[in-house]
Formats: structure tokens, sequence, C-alpha cells
């Protein structure tokens, strides 16, 4: 599941998307590690993060993963 989060557009500094810094993170053990060996183009960077069984790991950003939207209340 992506989790709308990116170290896209400068290695190792994680974003939201909508550009506010990440302030808890939940990687596993071994990540972030940027590496993703099964990337559906051959490139193995890994710019977006996912999560598997609770916790975080980078994944190439092409591939196919399921997510969530977050909503926000225009009328609190």
């Amino acid at each position: 599941m992506y989790l709308g989060l990116s170290d896209i557009d400068i290695e190792g500094d994680w974003r939201w998307v909508d550009g506010s810094a990440m302030t808890y993170q939940n990687f596993g053990p071994t990540q972030p590690n940027d590496h993703d060996s099964f990337a559906p183009d051959g490139d193995p960077g890994a710019d977006c993060a996912s999560m598997k069984k609770s916790v975080w790991m980078d994944v190439h950003c092409g591939r196919n993963k399921t997510f969530f939207c977050e909503i926000i209340d225009a009328y609190p």
C-alpha cells in the first residue's frame, strides 16, 4: 500500500504528497535502502514509501500498489 510519502525530489528527504516533511517513520530494519529488485522498468531505485505487514519500506514508484486517500473536512 502506497503511503503518499517519497524522497523522489531529494534522496533521503522524505516528504508527504502535500510537501510537508516526515515527522514520524516506521521503516523496517533494513529500510529505506533505495533498492527495488522488482521494479517494473528495470530501474532499481526506490523512492516511494509503501507499507507491508505494518512496517514501511521504499519501493519503485511505478509498481502497482493499493493506496489510501486523505479526506480533509472542509466544514470543521
